[in-house]
């Protein structure tokens, strides 16, 4: 190959991926990849070392290339072509096309993400995809179902601070409810701010000293929420 990029060197216009793609025709598969060494188009490189199945070897060049688009191509081409257990194996050993891959999911795939983030065993991410999954669902159960499954991701990351105020979360929306089929307030989804700010103009003092005392809200918020 090196031969060949010495005699060729000085001759115009030479496509070192037609070269490279002729030798691939001829069996010549290790000469052709040898060959796209030469190639300074990436857009020319990785599609033929996708149709000579040499796709790691196309996936870094694409990284390399620094074009997003091709990246995406290459990232495709292998989801297709590989087990869901390769493929994911594979986007790990490649930062960067796991990155990308995770902001295509985010917006196209969510149930793949969510498998990203089981295959890493990254139970941070889980916990955060199980609670913004729950602004989703309008059933109270499913919503409650799906902030249990982040309060258990948070409590194996060690986020504390996370599984407690998921928890806090669950707990108004359980006395939202509640008061919702008490006293037909339409209360499920507010915040706790809000939901004090409705009991006090309701007046419902009774329920929302029992909350402002449930969740532990200092005296002085309690009295601005009053004025």
């Amino acid at each position: 190959a090196h031969a060949v990029s010495v005699k060729l060197g000085e001759a115009a216009g030479i496509s070192y991926s037609e070269i490279a793609a002729r030798a691939y025709e001829c069996g010549r598969t290790e000469l052709a990849i040898k060959l796209l060494e030469f190639e300074p188009r990436s857009g020319e490189q990785v599609p033929l070392l996708l149709k000579m199945k040499r796709s790691q070897l196309a996936l870094s060049k694409s990284i390399e290339s620094g074009d997003t688009d091709l990246v995406y191509t290459v990232v495709t081409y292998l989801k297709n072509e590989m087990n869901r257990g390769d493929f994911f194996m594979t986007l790990r050993n490649q930062p960067v096309a796991l990155s990308l891959y995770r902001q295509f999911c985010k917006h196209q795939e969510q149930d793949t993400l969510k498998d990203l983030f089981n295959q890493d065993d990254d139970h941070q991410e889980l916990g955060n995809f199980y609670v913004k999954a729950s602004y989703k669902e309008k059933k109270l159960e499913a919503r409650l179902s799906l902030l249990q499954s982040a309060v258990d991701e948070y409590n194996k990351a060690k986020n504390e601070f996370a599984a407690k105020a998921t928890e806090e979360e669950m707990k108004l929306l359980r006395f939202q409810r509640r008061l919702d089929e008490e006293k037909g307030e339409a209360l499920l989804g507010l915040s706790l701010q809000e939901t004090l700010h409705a009991l006090l103009t309701s007046n419902f003092h009774k329920q929302a000293e029992q909350l402002y005392r449930d969740f532990r809200v200092p005296d002085k918020r309690v009295s601005e929420l009053e004025l």
